[in-house]
């Protein structure tokens, strides 16, 4: 093999290398986006039923540690996303 072909086999190679890590990489981030999303949806559940009045005090205490977990939890998916996740980045 010539020398400009084992070099552009080389490249094509690394292209390929290179594509499939751009697809991964995308793929990972699509996943966390659509956990984020649901995540934030299940949190405003929460935050709705915790204020229902036919909640005991147990149920009702409950959901409130629910609750006050989400930003710990949305700063440890901010992170892991590497920013991705902070508002407004994904309108």
């Amino acid at each position: 093999m010539t020398e400009d072909a084992e070099q552009l086999r080389r490249d094509v190679s690394g292209l390929v290398e290179q594509g499939e890590e751009i697809a991964n990489e995308t793929i990972f981030q699509t996943l966390l986006s659509d956990a984020n999303r649901e995540l934030a949806s299940l949190l405003q559940d929460v935050r709705k039923v915790q204020d229902d009045p036919l909640l005991d005090n147990g149920q009702a205490g409950r959901m409130k540690k629910i609750a006050s977990a989400r930003g710990a939890m949305r700063g440890q998916a901010i992170h892991a996303a590497g920013g991705a996740g902070q508002p407004g980045a994904d309108r």
